[in-house]
């Protein structure tokens, strides 16, 4: 829901809606500047927060200073255990033949440095995953693959297992690093998790912006091509700490009474806690928000409301909503930008 959250509160500033016209949904994200103050703040000042970083716990620390700001009656740091603690110190790459170009890079989570200096291969860019196909290249050896744009979709869990297999099918080969192409325009980089659970990948792996990866697709067509890149992420020797914020406001439990049986008297009713897909916020919370997508969406083409729907109210990613429309990974990253372009014009 969050994701339809962040599309909804961009709608709404965008538009610039009158007092008058505002959803109770409306009123609630733009009455309080101080929610957009907070918002800057938090990205602004502190910056990316990825889990088990130094900055993901002042990330932290701050949001419980300012929950215990806002009067909340017990707000606690819960710590947890990552397996590694990983963060990102360096990334870069360029072609040194047929020509010699920058390249966009960004590690992928959680996965391991080149060695020291970087390493340089031709790149391989393959289209068939399968263990059998991976098993007769025997031209994989000291090469740099590039993935294909569309890996098998599923389950997060299911994807996971995936990934981890074919990195150290790839390794045993002989592969030095991998290449992944991010889906969003103009070399932008969005670079996640290869891999989740806080334990390290088999393989280097870089995300590299989608126009540079187009670039290596055609001169690989021409002959071979060869880059040089180096990851150098910090990762720990043992698990880390990390701390979820948790504040506690006293005041009404919403809930349910439940009879324990059909004949059951007063005294036999329980009161159960309701669950957070039946709590009554959250029920018109999610109303609200649908109501203005959809009236966002009617004036767009069929496409673009298909790749909304699946991706805003479906929570799929774009891998995944390109498997179920048959179209490739970048081609949905083009009709979801146009959509929201077209949306904040009208």
């Amino acid at each position: 829901m969050a994701r339809t959250l962040a599309l909804v509160l961009s709608l709404l500033l965008a538009a610039g809606v009158a007092a008058g016209d505002q959803s109770p949904l409306a009123t609630f994200l733009l009455a309080d500047q101080r929610t957009l103050d907070d918002t800057r703040e938090l990205t602004a000042s502190i910056g990316p927060r990825l889990t088990g970083s130094a900055a993901y716990e002042r990330a932290a620390e701050w949001s419980a200073q300012r929950l215990r700001a806002a009067g909340l009656d017990r707000v606690m740091l819960e710590p947890f255990t990552l397996g590694r603690g990983w963060e990102r110190e360096l990334a870069r790459a360029r072609i040194i033949a047929p020509i010699d170009q920058m390249l966009h890079v960004a590690a992928l989570g959680w996965t391991p440095s080149t060695a020291e200096g970087g390493v340089e291969g031709d790149v391989v860019a393959l289209t068939d995953l399968a263990p059998e196909t991976i098993a007769r290249r025997t031209s994989l050896r000291g090469r740099i693959v590039l993935l294909p744009d569309g890996e098998r979709g599923g389950t997060p869990d299911r994807i996971n297992a995936a990934r981890r297999e074919l990195d150290a099918r790839l390794r045993d080969a002989g592969v030095r690093a991998l290449l992944s192409a991010d889906g969003a325009p103009d070399n932008v980089l969005s670079a996640r998790d290869r891999v989740y659970g806080g334990t390290i990948s088999a393989l280097p792996a870089a995300q590299i912006g989608r126009e540079d990866a187009q670039t290596i697709r055609r001169l690989l067509n021409r002959g071979p091509i060869r880059i040089a890149i180096e990851l150098r992420n910090r990762i720990t020797d043992a698990p880390v700490t990390v701390h979820n914020v948790v504040g506690e406001l006293r005041g009404l439990d919403l809930g349910s009474i439940q009879a324990q049986s059909e004949n059951a008297g007063e005294d036999d009713l329980t009161l159960a806690a309701t669950r957070p897909e039946e709590d009554p916020f959250h029920i018109t919370l999610r109303g609200e928000m649908r109501n203005i997508l959809h009236q966002a969406i009617e004036s767009l083409e069929e496409k673009e409301r298909q790749v909304l729907a699946l991706y805003y109210l479906e929570e799929l990613t774009m891998k995944e909503v390109g498997l179920i429309l048959s179209v490739g990974e970048s081609r949905i990253s083009q009709i979801h930008t146009a959509a929201l372009i077209h949306m904040k014009s009208d």
